[in-house]
């Protein structure tokens, strides 16, 4: 299908949310599991559940999140503020596959471009 269709949907992001619930429930009767789920999500709102599911688990940190660099700096800084784990990372590879890739990170993040 066409992914513009789907990027930043109700549906999409509830189904990622229920997918960190699935983990943190899998965290709770495995407490001792040495795994660790990195959280690269544009929406806010899902970085604050893994957040607060974070809270919660016997071992904190289990989420952490992951931020593309240069896309919504201060927000990865707010987090970075709080002692949250944040990781940066940076995309690369051939050119004919980055255009495409970063083109769809800027669609989902096209509210960043706009005039405040």
């Amino acid at each position: 299908g066409d992914w513009s269709s789907d990027v930043c949907s109700s549906d999409l992001d509830q189904q990622f949310n229920d997918a960190l619930l699935f983990l943190y429930e899998k965290y709770t009767h495995h407490p001792r599991i040495n795994v660790h789920t990195l959280v690269a999500s544009h929406n806010h709102l899902s970085c604050e559940f893994a957040l607060t599911l974070n809270r919660y688990l016997p071992y904190h940190h289990r989420f952490a999140l992951g931020h593309l660099q240069g896309m919504y700096e201060k927000k990865a800084s707010s987090y970075v503020n709080k002692n949250q784990n944040v990781y940066v990372y940076i995309p690369y590879g051939p050119l004919h596959e980055m255009i495409p890739y970063l083109a769809r990170r800027a669609y989902e993040n096209v509210d960043m471009f706009l005039p405040k």
